[in-house]
């Protein structure tokens, strides 16, 4: 995947905390026909693809990301206090995106990936960051933190190294209560 490419995925996974949560939202707000699709939807406990699988939590269900996202599950009835992230109707929700490494080490993903986060938004301040497996794959957490249209928001990023000559991303997004 070119620079282009991998700048543009990794802005998406943190812009739509605001951006594209706020359309999904909106687009899928829920009517009465909806509403029973999302009860036979919730009652779906894993979302399988040919390369993972997610445990989806209780309450949350699988909705539509854009193409570079191979999973995406949000907390559609959340409820959120603050009054700022009500008007922008934002959900929680984790995706999964998958690229191809183009033949770097995780420290070098890594690095890129950050270098990305710091020219998010008003800028992705990074909490806590440590080395860790994933089912015996070499992976790294970034925790941070984001203000979108004066909301605050938290971000969990888990990079994980795949077999070969490709990286995982897993994203976890919500409201900073």
């Amino acid at each position: 995947m070119s620079q282009k490419n991998t700048v543009i995925l990794i802005s998406f996974l943190i812009l739509i905390l605001v951006g594209v949560g706020y359309y999904f939202m909106q687009k899928n707000r829920l009517n009465s026909s909806q509403k029973q699709k999302t009860n036979s939807q919730a009652q779906q406990s894993v979302v399988d693809r040919d390369m993972f699988s997610i445990n989806i939590p209780e309450g949350w269900i699988e909705t539509k990301g854009v193409p570079s996202v191979q999973a995406m599950i949000s907390n559609l009835k959340e409820e959120n206090q603050d009054p700022l992230v009500q008007k922008m109707n934002f959900k929680s929700y984790f995706a999964v995106a998958y690229e191809a490494d183009q033949g770097k080490d995780l420290d070098s993903y890594i690095e890129k990936v950050k270098s990305q986060l710091s020219k998010v938004g008003n800028g992705f301040e990074i909490t806590s960051e440590k080395p860790t497996t994933v089912n015996s794959y070499k992976a790294y957490i970034i925790e941070g933190k984001l203000k979108q249209q004066e909301a605050e928001f938290k971000a969990f990023i888990v990079i994980i190294k795949g077999l070969g000559d490709d990286v995982w991303l897993i994203t976890f997004n919500t409201a900073l209560q």
